[in-house]
């Protein structure tokens, strides 16, 4: 992560920037989920893609995974108190990421 002792916005947008890291949140807000789940739920995602995503989010705090002694072991992910602070502001930023493209779309208004 950025230096802690930089600009909050930055180092809040550093922690979300990544593509997919959107998505995994999302579908990690709604529930726990195994890593094959969430590729199964993402078919454009790679494996080494999720797998370095969910690391950087792991590592900051983000989510958290629990080993599951399952035959061969595997994992679940979910969002730690952390993660679920954050949703708001993804679920508000991504609100106005749509009204600023709808904006964008319309005709401009003669002066």
């Amino acid at each position: 992560m950025a230096d802690p002792n930089a600009c909050p916005f930055a180092a809040t947008f550093e922690l979300i920037r990544g593509k997919w890291t959107y998505c995994i949140l999302v579908l990690l807000a709604e529930r726990t989920r195994g890593f094959n789940e969430l590729l199964r739920l993402n078919p454009e995602l790679t494996p080494k893609v999720l797998a370095q995503r969910l690391r950087e989010l792991e590592e900051n705090g983000i989510v958290s995974r629990r080993v599951v002694p399952t035959r061969p072991p595997s994992s679940e992910y979910g969002l730690s108190a952390l993660g679920h602070e954050l949703l708001p502001l993804m679920f508000s930023i991504e609100r106005w990421g749509r009204d600023y493209l709808s904006a964008r779309q319309q005709p401009a208004m003669p002066a």
